[in-house]
């Protein structure tokens, strides 16, 4: 007997509730509380994942690619936070949106999309960089996170973006200060570094990491447990 429950009960309730994910045990906690409750300590905390994992970083951080090879590991579907909020403005592109309605109409759109049911019950929903700033952003993320999201920080230093932006076709990213896309990057650094910091509940470096690397270091940083 295990809290009043007989084992066979606990193993069976326990076959129904977990389910392989990439390798990796995800328990349902909404299937039963109670079984829940005593299964996480009677299964190692390494075995058992977030029902969310969210994505937070500046420009260049990988957001977008590393969040869609972390979903393939872990057999779960990838959102992409710019994507849908360009689709609620009806435009093609987050740029778009930026350049034809203007910054802060675009944070209010992200908002309202990262509080709709397609990135709310994303298995990794990457934010926009600039998430996080728009108001109303933080209390959104607080529900996600109650619910089980697990927030992470792809952190890179300024010299790490900056190289990563210069390859990649720097007419799709609109400037967010006035500056060029890469000589704003020390500034925004500066400016949301810490702000990622006191969100995220893990931050992951990506300095010196190749893409696989950087994706083992997401998954094992799911796998630890969370330090109250």
């Amino acid at each position: 007997m295990v809290g009043g429950l007989r084992f066979e009960s606990i193993r069976s309730s326990l076959k129904s509730a977990l389910t392989l994910t990439g390798g990796c045990l995800r328990l349902d906690s909404t299937l039963r509380p109670d079984i829940f409750s005593l299964s996480s300590n009677l299964i190692p905390h390494t075995f058992l994942l977030p029902p969310q994992t969210i994505l937070l970083g500046l420009r260049g951080s990988g957001k977008s690619t590393l969040g869609k090879l972390l979903a393939a590991r872990l057999i779960t579907d990838f959102v992409d936070l710019d994507i849908v909020t360009a689709g609620l403005l009806r435009v093609a592109s987050a740029a778009e949106a930026i350049h034809t309605l203007g910054l802060p109409a675009f944070r209010d759109a992200e908002v309202r999309a990262l509080q709709m049911p397609r990135c709310a019950a994303a298995g990794v929903l990457a934010l926009g960089g600039g998430t996080p700033t728009a108001h109303g952003a933080i209390p959104a993320l607080s529900t996600l996170r109650a619910k089980g999201a697990r927030l992470v920080y792809l952190r890179g230093t300024p010299d790490t973006l900056r190289s990563r932006l210069s390859a990649t076709d720097l007419s799709t990213r609109p400037s967010l200060t006035g500056a060029s896309v890469l000589d704003e990057i020390e500034r925004l650094f500066a400016e949301r570094d810490p702000l990622y910091r006191s969100l995220a509940d893990n931050v992951v470096e990506i300095d010196g990491r190749s893409i696989d690397e950087s994706v083992d270091d997401l998954a094992a940083a799911l796998r630890r447990p969370l330090v109250p």
